[in-house]
């Protein structure tokens, strides 16, 4: 998960303005890397999967610094009227999302997109997903200016295209017109697919087990080691200690607790920062897992002295062709959407990775959820840690409610620390 901060009057949005402004592509050459890479995230692999590693991008993080510098300040120089990265799908989707979200077209030039190698056909060029790569939109009166910051960094800034007013997306290549389709109907009217969907036999049967009963435990000390050595319990100080978490300082609350916590310099307010999911439960019950997943990362949330705002997610599963699997995944979802209601927090993006299968059948269905918090004051700051010094707790008795109490008389007892910053 990737979580930033941005003043709000700095806010630059994918939109393709003004009919007749010039596309400008900026970053590096575009390469036969990375081509359906955003599909490759979603077979199954095999032997034969194999043969498709050029699905894999090539990263540049040196490059990756100069794009971003140079952005930044183009972005500060105040004349971008709209700026976005090529992602999945590469220059079709920054293309047709910048040309939809302002109600425009898009005509390219492909022969002006800046290559690495020889050959590359239109389709190539067009769904490469080559990294490091932008693409923005000027007014003509600031092409020179925008030219002249990209050479200041080394980074190369190619106009390759200008906005239309047909709502259309046309792609010219050597002189022929290979591409001419409706921004629409690449962003806005795709297919919604309405798979088979199967409740699995083995949840039929887990339905019938008795949650009550349990083996008698006799190997007590036995038992405590075993559970202390699954990877779910363990310590994980051997994996974060091999990473430099104290990002610009700002790290208030190091790996270890609930929740990650970053201080926001200039101000008394921090981030906290969870991500959560337990695979078992999802697989036992997809619903009621998903619900699970969200509120735990809100638990982490809360017990770090923070209010949550917001999940991204990242959805694993096997194959979704399996009604068995898309009904796991429906359900995940429709528990996930049911908690994020509850609790408030709206899914401001996310990402899935299927067919996650292999000879011996499917991994668990894992909808992790990353969550971000708000400190209002860095004073409220709590770790799970155990502290030195004393605190004073004010205990009461809670009634059980009248659905519980029809089957026990006992009562819920809880405590609270009288000073939270103890």
């Amino acid at each position: 998960m990737c979580v930033g901060i941005i003043d709000h009057d700095k806010i630059q949005r994918g939109v393709a303005k003004g009919v007749g402004n010039p596309v400008f592509y900026v970053g590096p050459p575009t390469g036969r890397d990375g081509i359906h890479g955003a599909t490759f995230a979603s077979v199954e692999l095999t032997e034969e999967s194999e043969a498709n590693r050029t699905a894999v991008q090539v990263g540049d993080p040196f490059m990756e610094k100069l794009v971003m510098e140079s952005c930044l300040e183009l972005i500060d120089s105040g004349i971008v009227l709209g700026i976005q990265d090529m992602g999945a799908a590469g220059l079709t989707c920054s293309s047709a999302e910048m040309a939809s979200k302002a109600g425009n077209g898009l005509e390219l030039y492909l022969d002006q997109v800046p290559q690495r190698e020889e050959g590359m056909t239109p389709y190539e060029m067009m769904l490469s997903e080559s990294q490091e790569r932008m693409l923005f939109v000027v007014e003509p009166k600031h092409e020179a200016q925008a030219q002249e910051i990209f050479d200041r960094w080394g980074v190369i800034c190619a106009k390759v295209g200008k906005v239309t007013d047909d709502g259309r997306l046309k792609l010219i290549h050597h002189d022929e017109v290979v591409g001419d389709m409706p921004v629409k109907a690449l962003v806005d009217e795709c297919p919604i697919y309405d798979k088979p969907s199967q409740e699995p036999a083995y949840y039929k049967e887990q339905a019938a087990v008795d949650t009550l009963r349990y083996q008698e435990v006799k190997d007590l000390g036995g038992a405590l080691k075993k559970v202390l050595g699954s990877p779910s319990l363990a310590s994980k100080a051997w994996v974060y200690n091999q990473y430099d978490y104290m990002v610009r300082t700002s790290t208030a609350v190091r790996p270890g607790s609930d929740a990650a916590v970053v201080t926001v310099h200039g101000t008394r307010k921090a981030l906290a920062m969870t991500t959560d999911c337990n695979g078992r439960y999802v697989y036992l019950d997809p619903e009621l897992g998903g619900r699970i997943a969200v509120s735990e990362a809100a638990r982490n949330i809360v017990c770090s002295g923070a209010e949550p705002l917001a999940i991204t997610d990242n959805l694993n599963f096997g194959s979704p062709e399996k009604p068995e699997i898309f009904w796991q995944m429906e359900k995940a979802v429709d528990g996930m959407a049911e908690a994020c209601r509850e609790l408030g927090t709206p899914v401001i993006g996310g990402n899935v990775s299927l067919y996650n299968e292999n000879t011996k059948g499917a991994i668990y269905p894992t909808p992790v959820v990353g969550m971000v918090g708000l400190i209002h004051d860095t004073d409220h700051i709590t770790t799970q840690a155990s502290k030195r010094k004393a605190m004073r707790f004010m205990c009461w008795a809670i009634p059980m409610p009248n659905w519980a109490a029809a089957s026990s008389k006992r009562s819920f007892t809880g405590c609270r620390k009288a000073d939270h910053r103890s």
